[in-house]
């Protein structure tokens, strides 16, 4: 499967092809889904992180939603360590799966005042079928990590030009 962190889509389509058939986890950046045919899995890093963010400047009124979302997703992180410790059997991780989606759905139901909430909102309801694809698919990461690890030097290289800073260092 093809772990996605932050590539472009034309780069990507040159790397997989655009008929690409297998599992793409990404950060939900929309141009991913021109990938009709993957199986897409929505990096739940991202937006733990996300959730954190707005956790640190949301008004009390507005720090419920961001931490329900952050703990559903930890929850469905925790099911899936448990499955694979064997604590869970696969029908229960279904039927586990199953009561998180429907959390989920009851969580994106209400209308947000916030701004940032409802933006959160929106890109959930958008993300939603592939939010927990990695508890369908057990052994599918739920994050992009590895990836972003993989080519963190060719990033910072790319940002420091290559070590060059300056005009005059390059």
């Amino acid at each position: 499967y093809a772990i996605l962190p932050g590539r472009g889509y034309e780069q990507a389509v040159a790397v997989l092809g655009a008929a690409y058939e297998g599992f793409l986890i990404h950060d939900g950046w929309a141009p991913y889904y021109r990938f009709q045919l993957a199986f897409h899995q929505s990096c739940l890093a991202h937006l733990l992180k996300r959730c954190r963010e707005m956790a640190q400047i949301a008004s009390p009124a507005a720090l419920v939603f961001p931490r329900a979302v952050e703990d559903l997703l930890k929850t469905s992180l925790e099911l899936r360590d448990r499955h694979e410790r064997g604590d869970v059997s696969e029908r229960g991780l279904s039927i586990a799966t199953g009561r998180l989606e429907a959390k989920l759905d009851r969580l994106l139901e209400p209308n947000r005042r916030n701004a940032a909430n409802r933006r959160l909102a929106r890109h959930l309801e958008h993300e939603r079928l592939w939010l927990f694809t990695f508890l369908h698919c057990p052994g599918l990461d739920a994050t992009n990590n590895a990836s972003e690890r993989a080519i963190r030097g060719m990033v910072i290289a790319r940002k420091v030009w290559g070590g060059n800073r300056t005009w005059e260092g390059a």
